[in-house]
């Protein structure tokens, strides 16, 4: 049976979650044949899309990064702030070490309307944690219940008994073992910008939430391209 989350006391998980945004710009350059393929690949040069991880800060950039979690303790959807989403920046639970969160703004500087798609990748993971994941993607400052999770299926009745009984979300399929989700936008207008707020947890009530995840861990990224 699932583990109560109130009472599951630190299963010793490494959380790093590491946003490496691939965008394309306008501009174009060269590389030294021993050199590392660029993070930043040039397919339309009318074409050129942000990130803003500050407020208060006017910098765009092609990458952020936000610190991840270690020990990270089981939680449920119900216990985490629904308005989360406001503002912007590294919401994750550093005190009590239950979520990883954080939100960004997405900007079109380019002098058209257009299209990305964004990926939620799986880099590595050890262990059993993709199992009891649970990954929340939503758009502008809608509630944290109003946006879309992403989970592994469940598999066993006994299970999806537990889930029913004591969530009340519904989850989307990962894509794969190394994607999380697929996310296609169109028609995002020139000169404008978007939120984007991604939430991590370990859910609680998932009946894999156990001893076996103990020194699992895992790496994601978040991969952005325009055209």
């Amino acid at each position: 049976m699932a583990v109560d989350q109130k009472k599951f006391k630190g299963v010793r998980i490494a959380l790093a979650i590491v946003t490496a945004f691939s965008a394309l710009f306008a501009f174009a350059g060269c590389r030294k044949p021993q050199e590392e393929p660029p993070i930043v690949e040039v397919k339309n040069v009318d074409l050129y899309i942000s990130m803003q991880e500050n407020a208060a800060d006017e910098d765009w950039t092609d990458r952020i990064r936000f610190e991840g979690l270690s020990e990270l303790n089981a939680t449920t959807l119900a216990d985490i702030p629904a308005d989360l989403t406001q503002g912007i920046g590294d919401k994750s639970d550093r005190t009590g070490r239950k979520y990883f969160a954080f939100s960004y703004y997405l900007y079109n500087h380019s002098e058209r309307a257009i299209s990305y798609e964004m990926c939620v990748n799986i880099e590595r993971s050890t262990g059993t944690i993709l199992n009891a994941l649970r990954v929340l993607v939503v758009e502008g400052d809608k509630k944290i219940t109003q946006g879309d999770i992403y989970a592994k299926p469940e598999t066993t009745d006994e299970g999806r008994k537990v889930l029913e009984d004591h969530t009340d979300y519904e989850t989307q399929p990962f894509e794969s073992d190394k994607m999380v989700c697929k996310r296609s936008v169109s028609n995002f207008a020139q000169n404008t910008k978007v939120k984007h707020t991604l939430l991590v947890w370990i859910e609680g009530w998932d009946i894999d939430c156990n001893e076996t995840m103990l020194a699992s861990s895992v790496r994601m990224n978040i991969s952005i391209t325009g055209a």
